[in-house]
């Protein structure tokens, strides 16, 4: 709709769900808005900030089960390097049919590349101890019980991490619709707003929302807001400009730009720099815009990068 657009990106949509939800309560029963509400603009902000903890808590889960299936591979691997050295006093050195038993995978005494091969050859060992306890080590854990337990470890990392990546993918597809969910209700909100207010209304302006007839370009961004988010990364956001429909970023590296370089511009009100180096000391300002003109530059924000 002319002088107003719905953003793509996570902060964008956050910051006008909440703007409409103000103007909303304060407007919805004067004007007689209907088809959305402040209460059902707030249900979906509140769903769509539980699904994306919910995803957030299933990446942290399956960062751990991750870890804890690498624990416990490299356990199992341990608990081979050390029954091949213990068998091979019995064995020898080299493959033979004594080795035959062990389950060494390939007529082969080397340490399964597979972590399936891995798997399957602790369960063989294990069973081969049971068989000739003595050539069991206790001293150095070289025994069936613990092939046993490295095994069912292993098995249960394994089932772990499915779990977890079955898990992420159904919470962020659940993510993914609560927020489609959101962007939908805006879209209506604007469409009833538009069936009700007249474009050169100043009220729309309390919903955070442009006045389609409003001649005037958008005022200046007030602030900035910088966030280190990892390596060489740096988060940028800011609050809506009234009647911007789009923001023009301006960086400066001090010591290497001679002066700010435009970005890509953007309808959202954040920006994320990448590419930046330790010690690299970083100026940004913001330019809001619409389709009469721009506004002036935002104050200029800085932060020395580690």
């Amino acid at each position: 709709m002319r002088g107003n657009r719905i953003p793509r990106q996570e902060a964008g949509v956050l910051a006008l769900a909440d703007s409409m939800a103000g103007g909303l309560r304060t407007l919805e029963a004067v004007l007689g808005i209907a088809g959305t509400s402040a209460a059902e603009l707030g249900a979906l902000q509140a769903d769509y900030t539980a699904k994306s903890y919910a995803a957030d808590a299933a990446k942290l889960a399956l960062q751990q089960a991750d870890t804890a299936l690498q624990a416990a591979d490299a356990a199992v691997r341990a608990y081979i390097v050390q029954s091949k050295k213990v068998l091979s006093c019995f064995l020898g050195n080299r493959w033979g049919a004594g080795w035959e038993p062990t389950g060494f995978p390939d007529t082969s005494t080397e340490i399964p590349r597979r972590q399936d091969q891995r798997l399957n050859l602790c369960a063989a060992l294990q069973g081969y101890f049971v068989q000739c306890p003595q050539h069991e080590t206790a001293a150095l854990s070289v025994t069936a019980a613990q092939a046993g337990a490295n095994f069912l470890a292993l098995c249960q990392a394994r089932t772990t991490l499915a779990q977890a990546e079955t898990d992420l993918g159904q919470k962020l597809k659940a993510r993914a619709a609560a927020f489609k969910r959101l962007r939908q209700e805006l879209r209506y909100c604007l469409f009833a707003i538009a069936n009700t207010l007249p474009d050169d209304d100043p009220r729309w302006h309390t919903f955070g929302l442009n006045a389609p007839a409003d001649p005037h370009v958008p005022e200046r961004v007030a602030s900035l807001e910088l966030q280190p988010a990892g390596s060489g990364t740096l988060n940028v956001t800011w609050p809506r400009a009234p009647r911007a429909t789009r923001y023009r970023p301006f960086v400066q590296v001090v010591g290497k730009d001679a002066e700010p370089q435009a970005r890509a511009r953007t309808y959202d009100p954040r920006v994320t720099l990448t590419g930046l180096a330790p010690g690299d000391t970083v100026r940004v300002h913001i330019l809001a815009a619409n389709a009469t003109g721009e506004a002036a530059p935002s104050p200029t924000a800085e932060w020395r990068m580690e």
